[in-house]
């Protein structure tokens, strides 16, 4: 059942909580597992007991959870030990395919061109410019000089003015993916006295570069604020041109490319509603263009006469319709597009003249060209049917050039233009990949079946003349949440399993969104154990097709995805040789409970909310932490992050306490805590290479290779 208003409103049933001192205690045994201390705890809700007896490691402040954190980060080092030479020859292959001296492609915001540079051996990007038609090189942030110092450092938003005076940044610095906006001023070369709190990386500068808008976080990190900064004043001061306080719901900031509208749009997962207003006068009230209406999702592509809209009814698959700026009205939507089953649109581009129009076909991303003038459409050919395309810097209006990119995991990121009035593609720039071959592999689209009749797409990578003998090793990738789609890319590390001879695979199962809105919602809240098990069933479409068997298959998910390994080991411990869980959310129903907890509420729309009966029962059916059980378990690899604010670190670490009481089987079970990260682990790219690959090589070593 979907979560309504009423839902909501209906007095919690929170649980109640026993607690009993049980014997035992932290075993620091640098040749065996840490063994955790048990303290029981009774969570009672709805009538039904759930005992936790590693509740106490939720709290960082216990004396015992550090020092366990680190002695599983002992125990997994100690025994990681003779895969050190794998580990070390896998860095070395990541670094290989790494440019080390690089350059992105520039892009243009008024006189000026930026990009980003890598020199060789430092850890972050140098942020650059140029003025057109000079080629005198400014600096506009040095992200190893920034870092230096700082544990974690990560540019999660950056908008230079549009006179060029000012470049403003959102950094984060601990891993959180929120950080703290600070100001250059180009002409002095110094960053304003000002700093900007809790920004999550939206912003938005007005036509005079004196103010920018900005989106700010609360402390459940929900985006609840658009305010206005004018330069060289106090944050605190910085008025609110936006509140939403319906829980439900975020809201983002942008303007339009004529540089005319300023959009405010509030959204939550089935519904939106968007303001738009003159960019020239911020606090003068705005014009909603329709108000929410539940299960009405839209965007809006603001041009000049006419503006576009992604629309979405009752969870359908995008359609796309126009409306003439001046008659903003619903009764006023002409629709373009249909929403279909098989069809979804993932991105409209805006230009004068053209309309360039992302899709998914069947999961595969095409990119469509209207013709604003002849009312013509052509389809751009790619290099290749399966692969990631993304619209990318796409400033100006008035240009006939669309600029995108492609990449596989067997094509390294390649930049392209596209002339949508000749029709003519050119390669910008391929990124280079060491020695890596493209022309020794292959691609293709399988599809598995499901419990229930439904085709499953699986993307499959290999090398030429691989034997369907079921003797070939396989790594599946599965993630199947929030409506994410997790297209096929080029890896440094993906490619480094292929150039073994390993088949790389990724399952597009339901809860993601590979298949449209329809794909997504058969496989969450009342319908969340079919991401199981179709990724259980495409494991065994492979296994019958020859492309492997569960000696020789191995998987790896992360986040939503860490969920999804903690459920399909348990579920199906044998169809897998390991798994490599990372920084997994296995603790459904608890986290769901608690309130506290950033997002929660929100994601009360994903998983269901516990205080309902029916969403309890069936959550905790499925809740990997409530399902673990005395039975074998595959080779296990579990990752978390200390800083982590998306998964708490202390879900994995209970999961792996308990996996450890209750599996009978002597195969390892390793864990490890990044104590400086968070939801993404390192952040620079040696430091970042350097972390994963002794994950990497557990699964390679697993596969059967030695070096």
């Amino acid at each position: 059942m979907s979560i309504t208003p009423a839902n909501l409103d209906t007095p919690h049933e929170m649980p109640s909580i026993r607690n009993s001192q049980l014997p035992g205690h932290q075993q620091l045994d640098k040749t065996h597992p840490p063994v955790a201390k048990k303290i029981m705890m009774e969570h009672v809700a709805h009538g039904d007991r759930r005992v936790d007896k590693y509740h106490w490691l939720r709290n960082k402040k216990d004396p015992d959870t550090i020092p366990y954190l680190e002695a599983w980060n002992k125990y997994t080092n100690n025994s990681m030990e003779p895969l050190k030479p794998l580990a070390g020859n896998l860095y070395a292959e990541f670094i290989s395919r790494m440019e080390a001296n690089s350059k992105s492609v520039p892009y243009q915001i008024g006189d000026f061109s930026y990009y980003h540079r890598m020199e060789e051996g430092k850890e972050y990007p140098i942020y650059c410019r140029t003025k057109m038609g000079e080629n005198v090189e400014d600096i506009v942030l040095d992200g190893n000089v920034y870092a230096e110092n700082l544990e974690f450092f990560n540019v999660i938003g950056m908008k230079p003015s549009q006179d060029g005076r000012y470049v403003a940044f959102s950094i984060d610095t601990d891993g959180s993916q929120y950080g703290k906006i600070s100001i250059k001023d180009m002409h002095t070369g110094r960053f304003l006295e000002e700093v900007i709190e809790n920004s999550d990386g939206e912003i938005v500068w007005n036509p005079s570069s004196t103010a920018i808008w900005y989106t700010q976080v609360n402390e459940e990190l929900r985006s609840d604020k658009v305010r206005l900064h004018p330069i060289g004043g106090k944050p605190v001061e910085d008025p609110v041109v936006q509140k939403e306080d319906d829980p439900l719901y975020d809201l983002g900031v942008e303007k339009d490319k004529l540089g005319r509208y300023l959009i405010i749009t509030s959204i939550s997962k089935d519904t939106s509603e968007v303001k738009i207003g003159s960019i020239d006068h911020p606090l003068m009230p705005m014009t909603i263009v329709h108000p929410r209406e539940e299960g009405l999702k839209y965007y809006l592509v603001p041009g000049d006469q006419e503006h576009y809209l992604m629309v979405s009814k009752n969870k359908s698959n995008w359609g796309l319709w126009k409306v003439a700026h001046d008659k903003l009205a619903k009764e006023h939507w002409e629709e373009l597009i249909s929403s279909t089953p098989s069809i979804d649109l993932v991105e409209v581009e805006l230009f004068k003249d053209h309309l360039a129009i992302l899709k998914r076909e069947e999961g595969l991303k095409k990119v469509e060209i209207w013709s604003l003038n002849n009312n013509t459409k052509h389809q751009v050919v790619m290099p290749q049917e399966v692969g990631d395309i993304d619209f990318e810097h796409n400033e100006g209006y008035a240009t006939p050039l669309l600029r995108f990119t492609f990449d596989s995991p067997v094509t390294p990121l390649s930049t392209y233009h596209y002339d949508m009035e000749t029709r003519s593609l050119e390669l910008l720039k391929q990124k280079k990949a060491g020695d890596f071959d493209p022309s020794l592999y292959t691609s293709e689209r399988v599809w598995a079946q499901a419990d229930d009749g439904t085709r499953v797409p699986i993307s499959l990578f290999y090398k030429k003349g691989v034997a369907r003998d079921g003797k070939a090793p396989l790594y599946l990738y599965g993630y199947g949440s929030y409506g994410a789609t997790y297209d096929p890319y080029f890896s440094n590390v993906t490619a480094s399993f292929l150039e073994r001879g390993a088949c790389y695979a990724i399952a597009h199962i339901r809860g993601g969104g590979d298949l449209g809105r329809q794909w997504y919602q058969q496989g969450s809240m009342m319908t969340k154990k079919n991401t199981f098990t179709d990724f259980i069933n495409c494991a065994e479409h492979l296994i019958r097709q020859g492309y492997t068997s569960p000696e020789h298959l191995v998987i790896r998910g992360g986040s939503a995805g860490g969920l999804l390994m903690g459920a399909v080991v348990n579920m199906r411990p044998e169809l897998f040789k390991a798994c490599l869980a990372e920084v997994p959310f296995v603790d459904v129903v608890t986290t769901m409970f608690d309130e506290s907890l950033p997002l929660t509420t929100q994601e009360w729309i994903e998983w269901g909310n516990p205080n309902n009966e029916e969403h309890y029962h069936y959550m905790k059916s499925y809740s990997p932490i409530d399902n673990v059980k005395a039975q074998n378990y595959p080779y296990m690899y579990v990752v978390a992050g200390l800083n982590d604010k998306q998964v708490s670190y202390h879900e994995p670490a209970k999961w792996v306490a308990k996996l450890a009481e209750y599996k009978t089987d002597n195969n390892p079970l390793l864990f490890r805590t990044s104590m400086g990260a968070g939801h993404h682990g390192a952040s620079g790219r040696y430091s970042r290479f350097q972390e994963c690959a002794p994950d990497i090589a557990f699964l390679i070593n697993q596969l059967g290779f030695n070096e």
